[in-house]
């Protein structure tokens, strides 16, 4: 099973879940870690159709750069070479018009995904400023 950019792209802007996660972390110079991942879950026990689902949407990602793990639940994109591919795939997801800044092509829950990726691509995340401003886009 193959999926094309495009169809991929669609698939996971429609139904992949981006997850941000600022926590305590006592090795941290600031105390705190941001960890972000996009998670692609399936409902119920995964059989055999969706195991090729998944092993086919794995082979794409990794096409495309992007490494991904296959689990009990899904498939999880973590790493963060991998999460710049993603989110430059997500772009040629549809309504994603040129003219407008990342976040906003994105929208929906990709919105905060891909403005806390802003500071976290450039290392912003690891100061106090950069921190503040992820933790006032999340709303915590």
């Amino acid at each position: 099973m193959m999926f094309s950019r495009d169809y991929l792209a669609g698939m996971l802007y429609a139904k992949a879940q981006p997850v941000i996660r600022v926590s305590k972390n006592a090795d941290s110079a600031l105390g705190y870690r941001v960890t972000m991942m996009v998670n692609f879950k399936l409902r119920g026990k995964i059989d055999e159709h969706q195991s090729a689902l998944l092993k086919g949407m794995q082979r794409a990602l990794l096409q495309c750069g992007i490494e991904s793990t296959i689990n009990k639940k899904g498939l999880t994109i973590a790493r963060i070479d991998s999460i710049d591919s993603l989110m430059a795939l997500m772009l040629i997801a549809p309504n994603c018009g040129n003219n407008m800044p990342l976040e906003y092509r994105l929208g929906g829950r990709w919105e905060k995904f891909a403005r806390v990726w802003a500071f976290y691509s450039v290392g912003e995340h690891l100061t106090q400023d950069g921190l503040n401003q992820i933790i006032e886009i999340l709303g915590v």
